[in-house]
């Protein structure tokens, strides 16, 4: 806002804007980890040159994503220690593991482990429960970010609604250069991955190889 009302804005300016304000929530997420884990990791994520690049070069909304997901976690934690506020601390964590989501969307899996995780608790229906609770309020709020920017544009609806599946539901990177792609290559023939995983009907080939390996890991 402040950048806009400058008539003699340059686009530089701009990079620099953004660039102080990611390496601000870098020294949040930097803090949460001091918090969390020790002085070490705190220190190890502040110097690792990929945060350099990610911040400086790039200027990507990496460091909101992970910003939001460490808070959730930090709330979640405090709801284990705090059987008075167990409940407002655990929503709390649900709704800003969302906000995580709809920055950019590289836990979606991880509000299942914390289901999964609620699995090891007793009394074990009463945490089931919680954890579906959980997972329904954050992926809720994920979604709702694609409702709104719908409801913003109707009349470009169904263009909206094309541009959130091909660039977020069926999203596929570079996979020549993919580590899991490549590792795979090297034990399972292509043909065999085709041959099980392209007929599936929402995530094929090896995205759906990747989130059933993400989803194995957190069980």
């Amino acid at each position: 806002v402040l950048l806009n009302s400058q008539e003699n804005t340059s686009l530089i300016d701009f990079h620099k804007a953004i660039v102080l304000f990611l390496a601000v929530v870098e020294i949040g997420i930097a803090i949460f980890l001091w918090k969390l884990y020790g002085y070490l990791p705190s220190m190890l994520f502040l110097l690792n040159p990929v945060s350099f690049l990610l911040t400086g070069y790039h200027s990507q909304c990496e460091a909101v994503a992970i910003f939001f997901a460490f808070l959730s976690w930090f709330l979640y934690l405090k709801s284990e220690g705090n059987s008075r506020k167990s409940s407002f601390y655990r929503l709390l964590s649900a709704f800003v593991l969302g906000l995580s989501l709809m920055t950019k969307h590289f836990l979606f899996i991880f509000p299942i482990w914390i289901f999964f995780l609620s699995l090891r608790k007793k009394p074990l229906m009463k945490n089931i429960l919680w954890g579906v609770f959980y997972c329904v309020i954050t992926y809720t709020v994920f979604f709702a970010g694609f409702g709104i920017e719908i409801a913003r544009h109707m009349e470009d609806r169904d263009k909206i609604v094309l541009g959130i599946t091909e660039n977020v539901f069926k999203y596929q990177g570079p996979y020549g250069s993919s580590a899991l792609v490549t590792l795979l290559n090297l034990y399972i023939p292509k043909y065999f991955v085709s041959f099980f995983f392209d007929g599936l009907p929402v995530f094929k080939g090896y995205t759906a190889i990747f989130i059933v390996a993400l989803v194995f890991v957190g069980f």
